[in-house]
């Protein structure tokens, strides 16, 4: 009998208990207030991370990932900043874009495209 591993990286009940307690954690709002603002919105296809920089500019900011994690790292010699999104499930494999405009980072983390980099520097275009 063939028995094919289920790599399904955004299993939903996984994904909606990590949510919740992501938005009901106290230290969220904490990290808001102190480091930079964090919006998550989640799609059928996607997961969106917008981060609130303002006053910086995008060659100030690094996004990186590693297993499932996406690390944003503000470098600025006044104030360096840096917030880290651990994720219940591996991200490091799927397709992701960042972009920086108006003093928001959008990070699009696909939830259907795959690409063979793991542990990487996503580049802002």
């Amino acid at each position: 009998m063939n028995s094919k591993k289920n790599e399904k990286p955004f299993q939903t009940d996984l994904w909606e208990k990590w949510l919740e307690s992501y938005f009901l954690d106290p230290f969220t709002s904490i990290l808001d207030q102190t480091q930079f603002r964090v919006e998550l919105y989640d799609s059928e296809t996607e997961v969106i991370i917008e981060a609130m920089l303002p006053q910086h500019l995008s060659s100030q900011i690094d996004v990186n990932l590693d297993v499932s994690s996406v690390v944003i790292k503000v470098n600025s010699s006044k104030n360096p900043k840096e917030r880290i999104l651990s994720f219940p499930f591996h991200i490091n494999s799927q397709k992701v874009e960042a972009t920086f405009s108006n003093e928001i980072l959008e990070i699009v983390i696909s939830k259907i495209h795959q690409v063979k980099q793991i542990n990487r520097n996503i580049p802002l275009i």
